[in-house]
């Protein structure tokens, strides 16, 4: 499967596309930096970017 059938799959659980290649579980969600356009870094230290295109969806999508 590719990444859009997973995200389609996991329509309405807390998973968001913030890239073209990453679907990430905000429940795993440490923090967001904003500087250098955006990443946010996960329970494991992984730091990702979020594409400029999914940073204001991504801020709306976290606060509910």
């Amino acid at each position: 499967k590719n990444l859009k059938e997973f995200e389609d799959e996991l329509t309405g659980c807390r998973f968001f596309r913030v890239h073209k290649s990453y679907l990430i579980n905000c429940r795993h969600v440490v923090r967001i930096t904003h500087a250098d356009g955006g990443f946010l870094e996960l329970i494991n230290g992984k730091q990702i970017e979020i594409s400029r295109r999914k940073k204001t969806g991504f801020q709306e999508f976290m606060k509910r």
